[in-house]
């Protein structure tokens, strides 16, 4: 998805998009990257970064972001169980790692793939 390729959550303000955009547009820029592949790779993260921008795209999130932050919760608090059975530490409830973790589900939830 267009958050993934971006690396924010559905839920991030445009300010937060833009600053996550142009942070990583610098990186990728064909003019300072000079990797072969640059080019190609700042064309994605352009497509992404409007992408994010539009509003039917939003609105295709945000349907589905409370119903995917509830799947993955339910998912990592049986998880935690299992580990605490075992003397394991926890998955995180919060946080980056969750975040993308919602970022998949809601991907899977809206390709309709399992």
């Amino acid at each position: 998805s267009a958050y993934q390729m971006l690396q924010v959550s559905p839920e991030a303000s445009d300010s937060e998009i833009t600053k996550q955009y142009r942070k990583l547009s610098v990186l990728i820029h064909p003019d300072k990257c000079k990797l072969e592949k640059a080019s190609e790779a700042f064309q994605v993260l352009v497509k992404a970064y409007n992408d994010s921008k539009d509003p039917n795209y939003q609105d295709k999130y945000k349907d589905v972001i409370v119903q995917a932050k509830e799947r993955v919760k339910k998912a990592r608090e049986k998880e935690n169980q299992a580990r605490a059975k075992k003397g394991e530490d926890p998955l995180d409830m919060e946080g980056n790692e969750f975040d993308q973790e919602v970022l998949k589900e809601c991907e899977r939830m809206t390709t309709g793939a399992t």
